[in-house]
This record gives C-alpha cells, structure tokens and sequence, in this order.
C-alpha cells in the first residue's frame, strides 16, 4: 500500500483517490510510474515498525 500524494483517478478502476487515501496496483510498472509522477509515495521495502506498549 502507498499513500496518496496527490489526486488522481485510476485510469483502470476509474476510482478518485484523494490525497491520504491508501493505494495499491499488483502491477509494479504502474506504482513505479505513479512515485515517478509524484502520486503517491514509494513503498517502503520493510514491514512497518510495530508500536511498543506503553502499559508494559
């Protein structure tokens, strides 16, 4: 999943994302060419950082 930069309609879904929303293609070509517009952001490769308990 990447956030969205900025507004764009999907040219195969015809879904309106907005800037904040999650967006994901199993396409890699078509999240290359979105980061490269400056769409959306660049996945990141690592698994995100869970958060410690502050209970604990």
């Amino acid at each position: 999943m990447s956030k969205v930069l900025k507004n764009f309609k999907d040219k195969f879904t015809k879904k309106l994302y907005t800037k904040g929303d999650s967006y994901s293609h199993k396409d890699d070509d078509r999240i290359a060419f979105l980061v490269k517009e400056g769409f959306i952001e660049e996945k990141s490769k690592q698994p995100p950082k869970k958060k410690a308990d502050k209970d604990a």
